[in-house]
Parts: structure tokens; C-alpha cells; sequence
């Protein structure tokens, strides 16, 4: 995670509040964010006798996500959730036992989409609405960076007074107070409710809120979410609550580099030679030449030097390798000849870098295995909006100008798919006459005017003349 980015947001986040004079009230500063819902049990750890056997009993599927869409303000009070299963329409019975205004909804994945978020913006309005809540003060909605947050209901949210801010992406791990807070807490609760209700089986949708509301009860209390806000220094404003680690490099990249001493002693390990060189052995000998690099002299008498070295190269000493390095003036390369201590020898091609008096060659670990390097040809660079703030004019006018390039490439999409369409059926009408009139002598001909519209849809939506063909009868 960037400081540098993090701190010039948490002062975007200061500025926005003090313009809008919110900055000492949480009760118009929310965060809504989603979390997933497993109808399986997680195995966990068990207790019992030494030297007897213990059972933890689980459904051995893989089971189903459903989505919990939550939305708190800093005070710690919170808006009814949306729950979203897996499903193409709301059964009747996925509402039992749940609790007042909550609402069920369904999609093809149990996750949140475009269309259900812009519908619980609405429910969100209303929410606020019958609360009395629009007392003229704006409000702040604290969003992440996913696809369906963005461009959504940022003008809806405009219009009723409510600022929508998007947290940069890869850091709501410490910027979002639910991640922080409530969902932690939820995730806890949820398995003890699990293993009282479901008892190793998978939870049916009829009895969700057994163990939803459970869960709610036990994880999103008003000193979980008032927790999570204090955590991302957000209510009360405070950048420094960010603890220091947060902003260091993982663990791996803070690993000592081997010393001199560790590359003499990798490089004294033998490599056993057959006649017959396989490719891990190709890939020993690759790296001992670059970590053990040779420098020739004049009158090609190789010798090992121990030096620091600088870059790229690596110097150590070696032991049981000879080489012999042949250099031809006025060439690029050189080949590089290795023999381990039963005289195998194995050649390999290296550049060349000439000294003034003496011509050296220094071999690197990058140029014996270069680094690989991926094609990019093809891809497209992916616009970003230009502030944080979506529903600022300047994100609201490129939230415009993608709807409309999203609407003409649809309309471009449609208009391809409704053009082989036709073509595909004037195929199939043609090779259905002529399978009809085969093999029949031409008595009589007459003609036939076949409307294009096989389908049961009108002639009007293919805006395609009619198909004019001669059969015999």
C-alpha cells in the first residue's frame, strides 16, 4: 500500500467533509460495501481424548455464496441489507424469518451487479427519506473501487444531496471501516450460527435468516462499525491511525542477498556430466557461470578473480571449474567453454565486452537467462475517472461520455447480431424450398413471396425485403 497515496486521499476525504460542513457529523458519513455468505460449514478445530478419534462433520460440497450488501453510517446505526442469492427469480420462500425492510433479491451469480446496485440506490434514498434524514445537510458515501459501484448512481445520488467517494483500489483493507470493523465479526458469528443451525449440512435459502440474523446480532454492533471508522482515521479524522507496517514491502522482498562466501560455496557443488546433459543440469551450470564470471588475459590463460563487482555481475571465486574463453577480433561473441572435473565440456555463447590492451569478456545472470517479458500487443488501456469523487462534474461528464460509447457499441452489437441472423435464415429458407421442390418435374411455375419473419416476430424488426424465390409446383 502507497503512503503517499493514501495520505493525499484521507485529505481529499478532509477537504470534501469540511466543504460540506460534515466533517463532525457521523451521522451523514456511511460506508457500503458487500460480503459473501458461504451455506456450508468451515471445518474447524476439535477437541478430544488423546488417542481417539475426532469427527468435525461438513457438507463435502462445494456450496453456494450468497451476497449481504450492508450500509452503516459512523454513528453505528445501519440500513436494511440486501441479501442476493444465486438464481434467476426470488423463490417464495427465501423471506422466512426475515426481518423488516430487508430485501431478498436474485442473480445469476449471488453477486452484485449494475442493476441491483442502482435499485438498492434507490432503496437507499428512501431509506433516508422516511428517516427524516434530509434535514439540508448533504450526506457522504464511502464506496470501493468495484465495477458496479462506479458510474451507477452517481448522478441519482447527485440529485438527493448525497456525495459518493470511491476508495483507491487495494487498500480497503485499511481504508474501509466494514473491512475493518463489523464484517470480521460478522464472518465469526456466522460459523457459530452455522454450527448450532445447519449442523454439517448445507443451509437451504428458506432458512438463511436462522443464521443470518444470528450472525447481524453478534457482528454489526454499533462498537464494531464506530471501531472500523476509528481504525481508517475517518470518524474522528486522524491520518496517523494507519499503523507504519501497513505501508512496508511484504516479508520476501526484504530477504538478505547471499554474500561472496555463499556463492563460493554454491559454486564448489559439482555438476555430474554423463555425455548426455539434461536441462536442470543446463540450468546449474547457467547459473554458476553467473555467479562465478570469467575474465581472461592475454594469451587466452583464463583466471578467477574475487572482486565486488558492480551492476548486474557477480564475481566469486571458483573452484573446481575450468574455462577457456576463445575471442576472435572483430566479432560480437565469444564462446565460452566449461569443464567440470571429469573433463565434460560444455559450450555456450556470451557477448563480449574489449578493454583497452586486453579483451575481456563478463558474463551476467542476465545475459545467460534474460528476464522474460510479456506481448502486451493487442490490449487496451482502460480509462480511469479523473477523481476519486464520482459524483463531481468532471467524473459525471466522462460518466456521460462512457454511456454513450457503451450505448453505440451495443447498438453496433446488435445491429452484427440481427444482420447474421438474417443471413442465416435466408440460408435455411433457400435449403428448405429447394429440399421441397427436388426431384418434382416442372409442370406449372409460379412464383412465391416468403416473408422473412419465420420466427413469429413482424417484418418491421429485420427491416429485410421480402424473399422472392421460383419453386415449381
Amino acid at each position: 500500500m502507497n503512503e503517499t497515496q493514501v495520505l493525499q486521499w484521507l485529505e481529499k476525504y478532509k477537504d470534501l467533509c469540511s466543504r460540506v460542513g460534515i466533517l463532525d457529523l457521523p451521522s451523514h458519513i456511511r460506508n457500503a460495501d458487500e460480503t459473501g455468505c458461504q451455506n456450508i460449514q468451515k471445518s474447524d478445530k476439535v477437541i478430544g481424548e488423546s488417542g481417539k478419534p475426532t469427527y468435525n462433520v461438513t457438507d463435502g460440497d462445494k456450496g453456494e455464496t450468497s451476497t449481504a450488501l450492508v450500509c452503516v453510517n459512523a454513528l453505528g446505526s445501519a440500513v436494511p441489507p440486501m441479501i442476493i442469492h444465486k438464481g434467476m427469480k426470488v423463490g417464495k420462500l427465501w423471506t422466512n424469518g426475515a426481518r423488516h425492510d430487508v430485501v431478498v433479491r436474485s442473480s445469476e451469480s449471488a453477486y452484485i451487479n449494475k442493476e441491483l446496485f442502482v435499485e438498492f440506490g434507490e432503496l437507499f434514498v428512501k431509506y433516508l427519506r422516511d428517516s427524516g434524514l434530509f434535514d439540508g445537510t448533504p450526506h457522504l458515501l464511502l464506496l470501493d473501487s468495484h465495477y458496479s459501484h462506479l458510474y451507477t448512481t452517481s448522478p441519482f445520488l447527485k440529485q438527493n444531496g448525497i456525495h459518493v467517494l470511491a476508495i483507491p483500489a487495494h487498500t480497503s483493507h485499511w481504508l474501509q471501516p466494514l473491512d475493518r470493523g463489523a464484517f470480521r465479526s460478522f464472518k465469526q458469528g456466522w460459523q457459530v450460527a452455522m454450527k448450532e443451525h445447519a449442523r454439517g449440512r448445507k443451509l437451504e435459502k428458506r432458512e438463511f435468516f436462522r443464521v443470518f440474523n444470528a450472525a447481524w446480532d453478534y457482528g454489526v454492533t454499533v462498537d464494531n462499525v464506530q471501531g472500523g471508522f476509528r481504525g481508517c482515521g475517518l470518524v474522528p479524522y486522524n491520518p496517523h491511525s494507519i499503523p507504519r507496517h501497513a505501508y512496508t514491502p511484504s516479508s520476501t522482498t526484504e530477504r538478505s542477498l547471499p554474500s561472496v562466501a555463499d556463492n563460493q560455496k554454491m559454486c564448489q557443488e559439482t555438476v555430474p556430466c554423463d555425455g548426455r546433459q539434461s536441462d536442470n543440469q543446463s540450468v546449474r551450470v547457467a547459473v554458476e557461470q553467473a555467479l562465478c564470471p570469467v575474465t581472461t588475459k592475454p594469451g587466452n590463460q583464463p583466471s578467477t578473480t574475487a572482486s565486488s563487482g558492480s551492476g548486474d555481475d557477480i564475481v566469486a571465486a571458483v573452484g573446481h571449474i575450468s574455462c577457456s574463453v576463445m575471442v576472435q577480433s572483430g566479432h560480437q561473441s565469444s564462446a565460452t567453454v566449461l569443464s567440470d572435473s571429469s573433463g565434460c565440456q560444455l559450450a555456450h555463447t556470451e557477448p563480449v565486452s574489449s578493454a583497452s590492451g586486453n579483451q575481456s569478456t563478463t558474463l551476467s545472470f542476465k545475459d545467460i537467462m534474460p528476464f522474460p517479458k510479456r506481448d502486451r500487443t493487442g490490449t487496451r488501456k482502460r480509462k480511469k475517472p479523473p477523481s476519486y469523487k464520482l459524483t463531481s462534474e468532471d467524473t459525471l461528464t466522462f460518466v456521460h461520455a462512457a454511456h454513450c460509447i457503451t450505448v453505440n457499441r451495443q447498438a453496433k452489437r446488435q445491429k452484427h447480431h440481427l444482420r447474421t441472423r438474417e443471413r442465416r435464415l435466408r440460408k435455411q429458407l433457400v435449403a428448405h424450398i429447394r429440399l421441397k421442390t427436388r426431384n418434382r418435374k416442372p409442370q406449372q411455375e409460379t412464383r412465391l413471396i416468403a416473408p422473412f419473419a419465420i420466427t413469429g416476430r413482424p417484418r418491421q424488426h429485420y427491416n429485410v425485403p421480402d424473399l422472392c424465390c421460383v419453386i415449381y409446383t
